[in-house]
């Protein structure tokens, strides 16, 4: 009973302390989940606090903001909460973009009509990442 004491004490502390982010728990297991198959399970057995399923992965938005054809301009949000700009780095390798925060890195999978463009700009307001882009002309279908 006082291990458990001290662990909700943990969980009060660390929610407090990382506000709007959502603290999922996962159980112990007595070896370590190793392969597609485990992970999947234990992904499953995950929950938020309160017994609710965790948050998904990241879902982008992507959207025509303006023009068409060649004079088109994509966009591409994304929620990215509790992030600060001096901590982002922004990347792309082939179909992907590169998001760092504080060192970890996750890549998303850009959707098809963005992979045929190249990166314009990126800004980053309060939780919400937008990054635009143009038809590049090499590989935009006539």
């Amino acid at each position: 009973a006082e291990r458990i004491s001290e662990q909700q004490s943990v969980l009060e502390n660390l929610s407090a302390t990382i506000g709007d982010v959502q603290l999922v728990l996962a159980p112990h297991l007595a070896g370590e989940p190793i392969g597609p198959k485990a992970l999947g399970q234990l992904l499953d057995s995950v929950r938020r606090r309160d017994g609710s399923p965790p948050p998904g992965p990241l879902r982008p938005v992507v959207d025509r903001e303006s023009g068409s054809g060649l004079d088109a301009v994509y966009r591409m949000r994304l929620e990215l909460p509790q992030v600060e700009s001096g901590a982002l780095t922004l990347g792309r390798v082939d179909d992907d973009l590169i998001i760092g925060v504080a060192g970890m890195r996750r890549r998303v999978r850009l959707a098809s009509v963005l992979r045929r463009c190249t990166v314009l700009d990126a800004a980053l307001r309060g939780n919400e990442l937008t990054v635009r882009f143009r038809p590049n002309p090499e590989v935009w279908p006539a």
